[in-house]
C-alpha cells in the first residue's frame, strides 16, 4: 500500500497494511534536523518489529518504533550539510513477533 502525507513532516499518515510506502510531505527539513510522526496501523502489536529505510537517498536517517499497538514513531533525520525540501519516500515492513 501507498500514503502520502498531507501538510507537512510530521502530520500522522495511516495505512493498514503488513508492508508499504509513505512519501513525506516536501517541506524543508534543516541541516541536522528531526522530525517524528505516527504510522497508524491496526496490524501492528506490541510484539511486533517494524523496519523503514529510504528508497534511495542517503541523506537521511530513518527510524522506526512501535509506539503502542496500531502505532509507530517513524522519526526522520535530515544528516546533510544543508535544509532539504524532498518529498522523502520510505518504505516499512512488519516483522510478526510473538513472546514465547
Amino acid at each position: 500500500g501507498t500514503v502520502t502525507q498531507a501538510t507537512s513532516k510530521s502530520t500522522v499518515v495511516t495505512l493498514n497494511k503488513p508492508c508499504g510506502q509513505i512519501t513525506m510531505n516536501s517541506a524543508a527539513l534543516a541541516a541536522n534536523a528531526a522530525v517524528t510522526f505516527t504510522l497508524n496501523n491496526s496490524l501492528v502489536t506490541l510484539t511486533d518489529i517494524v523496519v523503514a529505510s529510504t528508497v534511495t537517498l542517503t541523506s537521511y536517517r530513518v527510524e522506526a518504533r512501535i509506539n503502542a499497538a496500531g502505532q509507530v514513531g517513524i522519526r526522520v533525520t535530515n544528516v546533510s550539510a544543508g535544509s532539504l525540501s524532498e518529498a522523502l519516500k520510505i518504505n516499512f515492513a512488519i516483522i510478526k513477533g510473538e513472546i514465547s
